[in-house]
This record gives structure tokens, sequence and C-alpha cells, in this order.
């Protein structure tokens, strides 16, 4: 997990925006975002979709890291995955 935040982090840092900036995107307080992207507070697979679409990054690709292991989802996880990221990217 800690890899992945501090993906974002760079990506976020890459794209010259501040935390305050994707948290108002998300509709979150900055410390919120702050606590999201520290990984005091744990990062939902919601939250992940809504950050990757601010960041405009592909949440699978960041997933897809060739040297990290195999993520094993059962079809109820990647039903829901499915769900959230149609209706995060308005996609019927």
């Amino acid at each position: 997990m800690r890899d992945i935040l501090s993906t974002i982090k760079q990506i976020r840092r890459d794209q010259n925006l501040r935390q305050e900036d994707v948290a108002d995107k998300l509709f979150i307080a900055k410390e919120t975002y702050n606590h999201i992207e520290s990984g005091k507070i744990r990062l939902t697979l919601e939250n992940y979709i809504k950050i990757c679409k601010v960041l405009n990054i592909d949440p699978a690709a960041m997933l897809g890291n060739e040297n990290e292991k195999t993520i094993k989802l059962t079809h109820k996880e990647i039903e829901s995955l499915k769900s959230i990221y149609l209706k995060f990217t308005n996609i019927k």
C-alpha cells in the first residue's frame, strides 16, 4: 500500500498540484487528503479511483507494476471495482 501512496504523491507533485488542490476536487478537507496520502487513513477503493481520476491516471495501470505481486480479486470485488469506476467516469 505504501508504494501506491508514494506513487500517488509523486504523480501529484509532478503535476504541480498541492494536497489542497486534490482535496478540493475530491470535496474533502485538506487534512483528510493528507491523512489518506500519508497512510494515516486507509485508502479505500472508492477514494483510490477518485484520486486516480483527479490525477488523470489509469487505476489499473497503477496496480499493474511488473515488479509487484499479482493482486487476486474475487468476482464480487471485480464487479465492485467496475461499478465504482463507471460511477466516477460517467461511462455506461
